[in-house]
């Protein structure tokens, strides 16, 4: 099993869980889940070296400012080898489009087996212009064919407290796409749009 670790803010981790061999998934009558992202920049399978090179082309950069090769190292999976994590910002600062939204950052995750996981992540705002996004954002997924269903997608671990994630999955065949708000006490949110290769 390998973990996706989901940065949201830097005061939390989000962890949702995926592994890499092959499940059924609701493949009958289904919509496949692409795998294509960043107007065709990047695939899943790409090597990181493909992954940077293709989102960089697009304007994308390094979120803390870090070079294009840098990865952070977060774990490994059940062989062992390493998972690289790296979150990364596009040139325009009112984000990037994607299903009539503006995206803040892209975050993705690879192993030796190349990309397999790729998380888009809203700004924080209003928790009720948030939620508004969300229904709308889920209508456009219901719209590619997703057949979006409401269920626990995760745990959340703030200060030693976990809670569930309750978000929308969809799965077909060995890709998964799973979507759920960043609730904050201070009544903020922002939205985080996962999709997964298994």
């Amino acid at each position: 099993m390998k973990s996706l670790v989901i940065i949201a803010t830097a005061a939390a981790m989000l962890l949702a869980t995926g592994c890499r061999e092959k499940s059924a998934g609701n493949t009958v009558g289904g919509q496949a889940i692409e795998g294509t992202f960043a107007g065709g920049a990047i695939h899943f399978g790409d090597s990181r070296q493909q992954v940077t090179r293709g989102l960089y082309s697009k304007g994308f950069t390094d979120a803390a400012g870090l070079d294009e090769a840098h990865f952070d190292t977060i774990g490994a999976d059940a062989a062992g080898q390493p998972v690289l994590v790296k979150v990364l910002v596009p040139a325009d600062t009112a984000g990037y489009d994607y299903l009539g939204m503006k995206w803040n950052n892209l975050q993705v995750q690879c192993d030796d087996k190349g990309l397999y996981s790729v998380t888009m992540h809203s700004r924080y705002g209003a928790k009720a212009a948030v939620d508004r996004q969300y229904a709308q954002l889920l209508e456009a997924l219901k719209h590619k064919g997703y057949a979006m269903q409401k269920t626990v997608i995760g745990q959340s671990t703030v200060v030693g407290e976990s809670t569930d994630i309750v978000g929308y999955r969809y799965q077909h065949g060995n890709r998964i796409v799973q979507i759920h708000n960043n609730d904050e006490d201070n009544g903020l949110s922002s939205i985080s749009l996962i999709f997964n290769q298994q």
